[in-house]
């Protein structure tokens, strides 16, 4: 998955009551079997799906970092933002 579409996946996820896997598999951006793999690292090491991207080699964290910064501040949660590193 792209920033891009980590971001777009996020915006739909918070307008309806799908998780984000079952959101990026409607939208093309992962398989069953991908978003089920994600979620059996994601229980099994306790770490936030971005983290997991990350450690995935997806993108850099600055590159998650930025884009997190930029959906928290369009959704108006500007005090979240503000604790992601530069």
């Amino acid at each position: 998955m792209s920033v891009d579409q980590v971001l777009t996946t996020l915006d739909a996820q918070h307008g309806s009551r799908l998780p984000f896997g079952r959101q990026a598999i409607a939208f093309g951006y992962l398989t069953e079997a991908q978003a089920s793999a994600l979620l059996r690292e994601q229980s099994q090491h306790g770490l936030p799906l971005g983290e997991i991207l990350v450690r995935r080699g997806v993108f850099d964290r600055r590159t998650l970092s930025r884009a997190l910064r930029e959906y928290l501040l369009a959704l108006g949660r500007e005090a979240d933002a503000s604790k992601l590193p530069a």
